[in-house]
């Protein structure tokens, strides 16, 4: 079994003073072929995954920022799970927002 991959991604970054900012997108194409699902399900399976990340940062000093981050995650799928006659999809759209502080020293 294995998998193909077509990636298409921009991004960009942004640094002002003590800030910098930054975003990227990115759109794959993913194909799975010769799948061996513990359920039933269809030997291929093509998904279309979409990511978004936002963040910024403000550094204090050398060694001190804050920074806030945001991940938006969509895998969207053809491919079904077949549970007692009941279809299953596994698509799913995943959120996350961080915020902190990081120090080195």
């Amino acid at each position: 079994n294995f998998f193909r991959d077509h990636l298409f991604r921009v991004g960009i970054e942004q640094a002002v003073r003590d800030y910098v900012v930054s975003a990227a997108a990115a759109l794959h194409f993913r194909g799975y072929r010769g799948v061996q699902a513990p359920i039933m399900g269809p030997p291929n399976r093509d998904d279309i995954l979409v990511s978004l990340n936002m963040g910024a940062s403000r550094n204090f000093s050398d060694w001190l920022a804050v920074t806030l981050e945001y991940k938006l995650a969509i895998d969207e799928t053809d491919y079904r799970y077949d549970i007692g006659g009941a279809l299953d999809d596994p698509s799913y759209v995943r959120h996350e927002l961080l915020g902190g502080v990081r120090a080195a020293f």
